[in-house]
């Protein structure tokens, strides 16, 4: 058997991972529960699998206070059906960002223009995040390749997009 994912016995039943598209190749010819059987490679008979996503991932950002050096920030995810990751990109401008589930911090940037990326999967899929833009003055000694457009200071979280990976 050859798969691109993973694939057991159990119980006398074949197991594979929840992934919307996938192809196997077996030999011998057998019967794989989800899969049709749509050709031969050779030796090997080929099945694939293809499910339609049914509800896409969405996530809402809610400014939740402003303090001397930063805004906090709520990001509120409700997962797609079916995926196996779900990617979230954050466009912001201030001098970084702090990105926490509760207490634990999950990951930090510093700001270079490009946007914050960060898988789901990795961290569990939180549902709920708290997020800290730190405020950028103008006048800050820090080197950064391009200075975003501002009067004294910037500290904005402009929007958060997800890309589920199926």
């Amino acid at each position: 058997m050859i798969a691109p994912d993973f694939v057991w016995e159990e119980e006398g039943k074949l197991q594979v991972c929840e992934s919307a598209d996938m192809q196997i190749r077996t030999f011998p010819e057998m019967e794989i529960p989800g899969f049709v059987k749509t050709g031969e490679d050779g030796i090997f008979s080929v099945y694939q699998r293809r499910i339609k996503q049914t509800i896409k991932s969405n996530i809402e950002i809610i400014r939740k206070a402003e303090e001397k050096d930063g805004i906090w920030y709520e990001a509120k995810i409700s997962y797609g059906a079916p995926i196996k990751d779900c990617l979230v990109s954050f466009s912001y401008q201030g001098d970084g960002m702090e990105v926490f589930s509760g207490s634990e911090m999950l990951n930090d940037y510093y700001y270079t223009g490009q946007k914050a990326q960060m898988r789901m999967g990795y961290f569990g899929f939180p549902e709920t995040l708290q997020i800290y833009v730190k405020k950028l003055r103008k006048n800050q000694p820090v080197y950064l390749e391009k200075w975003p457009m501002m009067e004294e200071e910037i500290c904005i979280l402009e929007k958060a997009e997800v890309e589920d990976w199926l």
